[in-house]
C-alpha cells in the first residue's frame, strides 16, 4: 500500500471516528445550533481576516471554544471549521489534513480544560501564559507542519531531503499563525468567555 493513502487513510478514520463518538452522545438540538454557530463565527472570521497580512484568528477561536464547550464538541467545530472554509479557500485532498489538525489542536485545549489545568471560564494571568506559549508551540509543532506535509502525504512522496526543505520553508508561516493565535488569546479569550458563559 502506498504510504501516503495509508496516512490519508488513517486521517480520515480518525475523524470518522470523532464524529461517531460525538453521534452516540446523542447531542440535543441546542448543542448542534451552537457548534454551527461557533464554527460559522470562525469561518467568517477566517473569510474576513484572510485580507490581513500574516494574521490569522481562527486557531485561537477553536482553542477558546473547545476550552468552554470541551474536547469532543472543540474537535467538532475545529473539523467543520476547516471544511466549511474550504468553500472559500478551495477544497482539495488536503482538507482531510486541515480537518485534523485544526480539530486536533482544539481537542488538546478542551482536554486541558478537562483536566483543569485551564480555567473554563475567566483565565488568570497564569492560565494566559500558559496558554500562549503552549499554543504557539502546538501551531508551530503540529497544527502547520501536519498541514504543510499534506501534499507530500497525497503525493505518496516520501524523500527526506524534500520533506526538510518543506518544513524548513513553513516554519516562519507558521511562527506567524502562533504569534496571531497566542496574541488573538490575549485581546479575546476571556471577553468570549463572559459570552459563552451565558449560552
Amino acid at each position: 500500500m502506498n504510504i501516503g493513502f495509508a496516512v490519508t487513510l488513517c486521517v480520515f478514520i480518525f475523524i470518522i471516528l470523532f464524529l461517531f463518538i460525538f453521534e452516540k452522545k446523542h447531542p440535543k438540538a441546542k448543542e448542534l445550533v451552537l457548534i454551527a454557530d461557533l464554527a460559522v463565527l470562525s469561518i467568517c472570521a477566517r473569510g474576513i481576516f484572510s485580507f490581513v497580512p500574516y494574521f490569522n484568528p481562527v486557531i485561537a477561536l477553536l482553542i477558546i471554544w473547545a476550552v468552554n464547550k470541551g474536547a469532543l464538541t472543540g474537535f467538532i467545530i475545529g473539523a467543520l471549521t476547516a471544511f466549511g472554509s474550504n468553500f472559500i479557500f478551495g477544497q482539495g485532498p488536503w482538507t482531510v489534513f486541515q480537518c485534523f489538525c485544526w480539530g486536533g489542536t482544539a481537542f488538546i485545549f478542551g482536554l486541558l480544560s478537562r483536566l483543569g489545568v485551564l480555567n473554563r471560564n475567566l483565565w488568570s494571568k497564569k492560565d494566559f501564559i500558559f496558554a500562549g506559549i503552549l499554543s504557539f508551540l502546538v501551531v508551530l509543532i503540529f497544527t502547520g507542519p501536519f498541514c504543510d506535509l499534506s501534499s507530500f502525504f497525497l503525493a505518496g512522496i516520501i524523500e527526506k531531503n524534500a520533506l526538510k526543505i518543506v518544513l524548513m520553508a513553513g516554519v516562519p508561516f507558521n511562527a506567524t499563525l502562533g504569534l496571531s493565535t497566542v496574541l488573538t488569546l490575549f485581546l479575546c479569550a476571556n471577553p468570549l468567555f463572559k459570552i459563552l458563559k451565558h449560552i
